[in-house]
């Protein structure tokens, strides 16, 4: 199933509009169900299930969230839950319609990501990262760079394998092999933005993308990286205009703020924003 459309409270599935009142701007997978958070009608804050009831068939409902205080603008799941944030709340729920505070931390909804791995939540944002154990409360904004060296702005974060790794702008990343409590930062030599960093259970690897030209990365360690040369994997535009054939940077702009990707093991496809991409071979 391909998401066409997440930008300015449009949602569609397959070109389908399903909701225009609704602004989604985050979604996740569990199963063959689509749970979608952002939505603001009035006063009240929602979430929206999507599940698929038969073929191009879909029953949508939205859930109002009184636990949020703000717009929600973070959707995933780790541990067999639902984790979400608004300005100053991490927010939790095991069905996606009922949803409770699990932490009050001020300006957490500052963040880009969030990252979690054997009971330990990672945020990311510019300039540094909050940890905490648990998901009850957050530690002070961190940086990941220390001494007189420039601070970067990392957007995206995956703990998957054992390792947390986040990414960011000018090519740079970082690594954790204890749970985030020190990291090691390392640049993919390319000295572009990139915005997403995922892992494959099924073929074992790391994969991140760049913004910039659309350069994906490709790591069994995720320490050393090499670039994934398919230029056959073409991103949509942002308005749903898939690339020319002849590749023109220009048409991938720097504001992406939402890259997902999936693969299989032999393919890898890509969305900005929630536009569907073409897929290649890996």
């Amino acid at each position: 199933t391909n998401f066409d459309n997440v930008l300015g409270g449009i949602t569609g599935i397959n070109g389908r509009v399903i909701d225009t009142r609704l602004n989604i701007v985050d979604m996740v997978k569990v199963g063959s169900t689509f749970l979608g958070v952002g939505g603001v009608l009035g006063s009240e804050y929602f979430v929206t299930k999507i599940v698929p009831i038969g073929t191009d068939s879909y029953e949508v409902t939205s859930f109002p969230v009184p636990a949020a205080t703000g717009p929600m603008k973070i959707c995933k799941y780790f541990n067999n839950n639902y984790y979400s944030v608004t300005t100053n709340q991490l927010l939790k729920s095991t069905t996606g319609s009922t949803w409770t505070v699990s932490s009050t931390a001020t300006n957490i909804g500052d963040i880009e990501d969030l990252g979690y791995l054997d009971g330990v939540f990672i945020t990311v944002q510019a300039y540094g990262y909050r940890r905490s154990v648990g998901g009850a409360t957050f530690a002070a904004t961190q940086t990941f760079r220390s001494g007189a060296d420039p601070l970067r702005s990392y957007y995206s974060i995956k703990g998957a394998a054992g390792k947390f790794i986040a990414v960011g702008e000018l090519g740079t990343f970082a690594y954790s092999t204890d749970l985030g409590v020190t990291w090691t930062e390392g640049n993919f030599g390319t000295g572009y933005t990139y915005k997403s960093i995922d892992y494959s259970e099924e073929d074992k690897r790391w994969y991140a993308y760049a913004t910039t030209r659309s350069v994906i990365m490709e790591s069994e360690d995720g320490i050393t990286w090499s670039i994934i040369n398919d230029t056959s994997l073409l991103l949509s535009t942002k308005d749903g205009v898939t690339q020319p054939t002849a590749f023109t940077p220009a048409f991938i702009p720097d504001t992406i703020n939402k890259i997902n990707i999936s693969y299989s093991p032999t393919r890898i496809s890509s969305s900005i924003n929630g536009n569907t991409a073409r897929s290649a071979n890996i």
